[in-house]
């Protein structure tokens, strides 16, 4: 629940990862587009209604050259790091052997203010913080660093 440019989601593999187990497959500068998509989650959970607009099913425009995809093969500690604006997204697991876990994790920096908009991820804590202040409640967002 945040807005601003200063952001950055770090996914980092603990299991190896490979297209077979559902690496994890970008658009190149979609955070550019600065479009806010509704969140796309597997079983449809219903705290994410909202009235964004449905994100496009871009797996179908593969070829498109409109569009680059970009996707790595990882190994465990291996990490990618991208903007949480940039169209993102993997299909389901097809390995009958392999698991596919990572972590996921979000540092955001000086221009970010708290958006507590329907439809994101709940922060741990329930931070009470006004719409369009600067997150500083430590106890939920950990300082990673200081200048």
């Amino acid at each position: 629940p945040m807005q601003g440019g200063d952001i950055l989601s770090i996914w980092v593999a603990l299991t190896p990862v490979n297209h077979e187990n559902s690496a994890v497959e970008y658009i190149a500068g979609s955070h550019r587009w600065g479009k806010f998509y509704a969140a796309v989650t597997p079983d449809k959970d219903a705290r994410f209604k909202t009235e964004l607009e449905p994100c496009p099913n871009f797996s179908k425009e593969k070829g498109n050259p409109k569009y680059q995809f970009l996707s790595w093969e990882m190994q465990p500690g291996d990490c990618l790091i991208h903007h949480p604006l940039t169209v993102h997204g993997a299909e389901g697991n097809f390995s009958p052997t392999r698991r596919r876990v990572g972590v996921s994790t979000r540092y955001f920096g000086a221009d970010c203010r708290w958006d507590p908009r329907p439809a994101v991820m709940k922060v741990t804590g329930d931070p009470q913080i006004p719409a369009g202040a600067r997150p500083t409640d430590d106890r939920c967002f950990p300082v990673a660093y200081r200048v």
